[in-house]
Parts: structure tokens; sequence; C-alpha cells
């Protein structure tokens, strides 16, 4: 059944307030995947530093990251289909920007291939968590330039890792750093802690987004799941 004009602007919220929530979602999408990439810049140095081999890097790079990620992804999707999505993904930031500091503080390999594994979980949630928001914030004519928007913070993330990385990592050297609290860490470790922290702050903001209402094919819709009998059968 097609919607109209009308009927879109009672369904959707104002375009100033999606754009806004768009706006949070990209930032999220964006530090997402700086986090998950920014390890790549530090290989040498984290083997020289943790006396790991290629084998254990790259344990850390893909499968700590990538085997957790979608081992996670299922659940919270399902999770996402039935909650709140922005309390979902806020918690999801937090969660992944915690593990990507907590990366920094890591003195071995096992304590890194954890830290890794927090990101590669907490980064489960803001894939599904913001495509059902925008899909909810936006009319079908207008949800493509939405997505797009979203979808680019894969690209720009992935850049900013490498460009804000190695921008700090120069500015720092490659050198012991003191930090209050913490003692001295090596100058990789303080980049980790310092990316991974920038999540905390778009955490606080993603709860500022007004959660819409479902909708299905321009129609109210319920939150919820199938029984997990069904999915499992399927």
């Amino acid at each position: 059944m097609r919607v109209s004009s009308e009927d879109e602007k009672l369904l959707y919220p104002s375009p100033k307030v999606a754009w806004i929530a768009c706006a949070i979602l990209f930032l999220g999408c964006t530090l997402a995947f700086m986090d998950r990439a920014i390890i790549s810049l530090f290989i040498i140095p984290i083997q020289r530093d943790l006396q790991i081999s290629d084998t254990q890097i790259s344990l850390l790079v893909g499968f700590a990251f990538g085997a957790f990620n979608a081992l996670f992804g299922l659940p919270v999707a399902r999770w996402i289909d039935g909650g709140r999505r922005r309390t979902i993904a806020a918690i999801g930031i937090a969660v992944w920007s915690v593990a990507a500091s907590c990366c920094g503080l890591a003195t071995n390999f096992w304590q890194l291939f954890f830290g890794r594994v927090g990101v590669g979980a907490g980064e489960a949630s803001v894939t599904p968590a913001g495509v059902s928001l925008l899909a909810d914030f936006f009319p079908p004519k207008r949800r493509g330039v939405a997505m797009g928007v979203f979808y680019a913070g894969i690209f720009v993330g992935g850049g900013c890792a490498l460009i804000l990385g190695g921008l700090l990592l120069q500015s720092l050297g490659d050198r012991q750093v003191v930090l209050p609290l913490v003692g001295s860490l090596h100058s990789w470790q303080v980049v980790l802690i310092l990316v991974g922290a920038l999540g905390l702050l778009v955490a606080p903001l993603t709860m500022m987004i007004r959660e819409p209402e479902r909708l299905d094919g321009g129609q109210r819709a319920r939150a919820g799941n199938f029984p997990l009998a069904t999915v499992v059968q399927y």
C-alpha cells in the first residue's frame, strides 16, 4: 500500500530530528571502524613490546575481533528487534570504547586478545541498530541518502584510523609516555587509549536520539521477536 505525503508526515519524525539521529549514528559507525582498524598501524611495535609471534598478531587483528563480532551479531540483532534501539546502540558504543581503551593497557597477548574480543562484541550493535533506526526515521524516498551517509562511516572511520592514528603516533614518537594514575606506557598504547575514549563521548549522544515508532510497510508495528524455536527451525 502506497503511503501519501501527508501520511508520511504523520508517521515519520521531522527531517531535522531524523538527520540529527543520522549524524549521531554516522559518528558511531565512524568510531567503530576506527577502533577495529587502528591496531593494524602498530603491528611491529606490538610484536616488539609484547614479544608475540606472527600467528598471535594475526589472531589479534582478525580472529579475536571478527569471530566474536559475528558470534554476538545475531543475539544482539535479535535484542534490537524487540528492545530500545538507541539504548542498545549506546551500550554497544560504550562497551567497545572501554574495550578499545583496555587494549592500550594490555601487557601481554591474552590481555590484548580479550580486549579485541570486547571491541568485536560491542561493535555488533552499531550496524543492526543504525539500519533499523534509519528505516523508521526516513520514508522510502529519502532513505537511500540517509543509509549512504551512515555507511560512509565505514570508509571515513578506516581512513581516520590511519590518518589520526599516524598523526598521534608521530606527535608522541616511539617512546615511553608517563600517564597519571597509569604509569609508563608505550606510545602506541596511549594512542589506543585516546582513540578508544572518543566513543565515551558519542555514547551519551546516542541516548539523545528519540526512539522512533517502528514501521512496517508504512504501518505502525509492534516491537517483538519470533519465538527462538521458530528461528532455529527456519
